[in-house]
């Protein structure tokens, strides 16, 4: 009897997420999660992850600017 691979990936990998680009913080929120990972939870760890996405040269040549 031949077993179709999307059985084997349904049956091994339920508790699968896969999330690609992820930034430290985000990795660290998923990792120290309490609770069970559930597709909300990742979801709010990858927009507060994008939130603490910054180019830093603007940054502070934008805090150069405002002091003169």
């Amino acid at each position: 009897m031949r077993v179709p691979c999307e059985t084997i990936w349904q049956t091994f990998y339920v508790h699968v997420h896969l999330v690609t680009g992820v930034n430290v913080p985000c990795a660290l929120e998923l990792i120290s999660a309490i609770e069970p990972l559930t597709p909300e939870i990742i979801r709010r760890a990858i927009a507060r992850g994008r939130k603490g996405l910054a180019y830093v040269n603007e940054l502070v040549a934008s805090v150069g600017t405002e002091d003169e």
